[in-house]
């Protein structure tokens, strides 16, 4: 399966109160609830908050409706606005964001010369690149995403209509 690696927006930022955990491979990670505080947004549906990702409600019900795997959706992150927040949105902020845990990058999953990937699922994580399959990308496509930057790993359509849906970059 083709995933191309994606890089969110990085307008939010951790919150007050936050508190950490490591897991066995030694990335951090913030306990429940997210904490993430916005200096300013873009506008963007999917948003990084190292080394985590924060969804607007619109896209958590899409995914959640989805049939793609490879990730969870928690609800209920904890969501402040800097007292210098500047949004250069024509829309309001969303008032509902969920919390996109992509499943870790298995080591089984990576191809080698002789083998394709053992594991396969819609989303991953692989440092601090969201991966995405095109499935996955088509679905992102139907939302504002214009502030990330695409690594594909081949040209698709899905590829191709993510670079004209707005400011996108592509590495």
């Amino acid at each position: 399966m083709t995933r191309h690696a994606l890089s969110p927006e990085a307008t939010g930022t951790v919150g007050p109160g936050a508190q950490w955990t490591e897991d066995s491979t030694g990335s951090s990670t913030q306990i429940d609830p997210l904490r993430c505080e916005f200096a300013g947004w873009l506008d963007d549906d999917l948003v990084s908050v190292a080394p985590d990702f924060i969804v607007s409600g619109t896209l958590a019900d899409a995914l959640r409706a989805s049939d793609l795997t490879g990730f969870e959706l928690r609800t209920d992150p904890v969501i402040t606005k800097s007292p210098e927040f500047v949004s250069e949105s024509n829309t309001d902020f969303p008032d509902r964001w969920g919390r996109l845990v992509p499943s870790p990058e298995p080591a089984s999953a990576l191809a080698s010369e002789d083998r394709g990937p053992t594991e396969v699922t819609d989303f991953a994580r692989r440092g601090s690149d969201l991966l995405v399959s095109e499935r996955a990308l088509a679905l992102l496509n139907d939302h504002r995403i214009t502030h990330a930057s695409l690594t594909p790993s081949s040209d698709t359509a899905e590829t191709a209509r993510f670079t004209h849906n707005g400011l996108c970059q592509v590495s």
